[in-house]
């Protein structure tokens, strides 16, 4: 599976059985990421993942690179997976990620999930 140069702050992880697309954000302030920003990240996002979708969407933080994985992931019905990192309400981000990714507190392995009903 091809990944654009866009999204090199990802790991795509594929075995036999299982294909995930991890997203972790570049390093900057929290939520740093303009309103354009933003909208650039879900239309690319929503490129990639349309083309071909992986099985899961692994979010590791609450930047805006996983907000926006995350809000596509749920658009396409892909199933999403958020760590405690990214689903800690102490962010906006983090928040509205934690609600997209089963809208619960992650559980006991420390993995909120949304698996989608197709």
């Amino acid at each position: 599976m091809a990944r654009s140069a866009s999204l090199l702050l990802t790991d795509f992880v594929e075995d036999p059985g299982l294909s995930e697309l991890i997203v972790k954000g570049a390093r900057r302030a929290p939520e740093g990421t303009s309103i354009d920003g933003l909208a650039a990240l879900l239309l690319e996002f929503e490129r990639t993942l349309s083309a071909d979708p992986p099985d899961r969407v692994v979010l590791a933080d609450a930047s805006d690179e996983a907000l926006a994985a995350a809000l596509v992931a749920a658009k396409l019905l892909i199933e999403l997976e958020a760590t405690a990192s990214a689903s800690a309400t102490t962010s906006m981000n983090g928040r509205l990620i934690a609600q997209l990714a089963g809208g619960q507190a992650p559980g006991v392995d420390g993995v909120a999930t949304y698996t989608p009903s197709r």
